[in-house]
């Protein structure tokens, strides 16, 4: 069930994503935009685990694009959070600088620890 269950997630959030972009408030816009990089991070995740799935020893045979679909899909998923972070501090009227400050702090520690040879 995990592979139908994927590329319906896939087809969903890409779909509405692009439905949101189109929208004509900026509110729509934005959420679209990021429905479109959370969905588009995670199917370089999905789509390997999906081809696996489907194929006899598929997580042996594609270990090295599971990997490299884990490291888009992280560098993504902390993309959307600084754009929902975002989102919300112009919503909210939030001016607290600190949390910004550690937000994005947070944040690029986040992108050194994706990217630590381990990791790759």
């Amino acid at each position: 069930m995990e592979s139908p269950f994927d590329t319906v997630y896939l087809g969903l959030i890409l779909a509405l994503g692009l439905r949101l972009i189109l929208e004509n408030n900026k509110q729509g816009k934005s959420f679209g935009f990021m429905a479109i990089i959370l969905g588009l991070g995670d199917a370089f995740h999905l789509v390997p685990r999906i081809i696996s799935n489907l194929t006899i020893n598929g997580f042996d045979k594609y270990v090295t694009l599971l990997s490299w679909g884990e490291f888009v899909t992280s560098v993504t998923m902390t993309l959307f959070y600084i754009l929902f972070y975002c989102y919300y501090r112009n919503l909210s009227g939030d001016k607290y600088k600190k949390k910004a400050i550690w937000i994005y702090f947070l944040a690029a520690v986040r992108f050194i620890m994706i990217l630590l040879p381990q990791n790759l």
